[in-house]
C-alpha cells in the first residue's frame, strides 16, 4: 500500500494501477485480501539489520514477501544508498508441490 505514496499513483483506480497481487492461480486479491496482507506485514515482519557500510540483503521474491518502512538519509553527512533491481518473465505457477518449499 505504500505505492499510494508514488506521485501520481494515488490518483489512480486500484484496477488501473500496474500492480497485481494474484493468486497462483491467477485470480486477483480482493482488496480486503490486501487489507489482511498488509496487517500480517505490519504485525509480524522484522528488521533487516544494517550493521556497516556495504551490508547487502539479497531477497527471494518468489520464497519471501517484503517491503521496508520509509528512510532519510544525510546527504550532507556523505550518506547514500544504492540499489538495484532485477525484474525477469513472469513464470507459469506450478502449485503446491510436495517435498518443496
Amino acid at each position: 500500500m505504500w505505492f499510494d505514496t508514488w506521485p501520481g499513483l494515488a490518483e489512480v483506480a486500484p484496477q488501473h494501477r500496474p500492480l497485481a497481487i494474484e493468486y497462483g492461480d491467477g485470480s486477483p486479491f480482493t482488496h480486503e485480501e490486501k487489507q489482511l496482507l498488509s496487517d500480517v506485514y505490519d504485525d509480524h515482519g522484522f528488521p533487516v539489520t544494517w550493521d556497516r557500510p556495504g551490508d547487502m540483503a539479497l531477497i527471494c521474491n518468489r520464497r519471501t514477501a517484503h517491503g521496508r518502512p520509509a528512510y532519510d538519509l544525510d546527504e550532507d553527512g556523505g550518506e547514500e544508498r544504492d540499489l538495484g533491481v532485477l525484474l525477469g518473465a513472469r513464470f507459469e505457477r506450478q502449485g503446491q508441490r510436495e517435498g518443496k518449499w
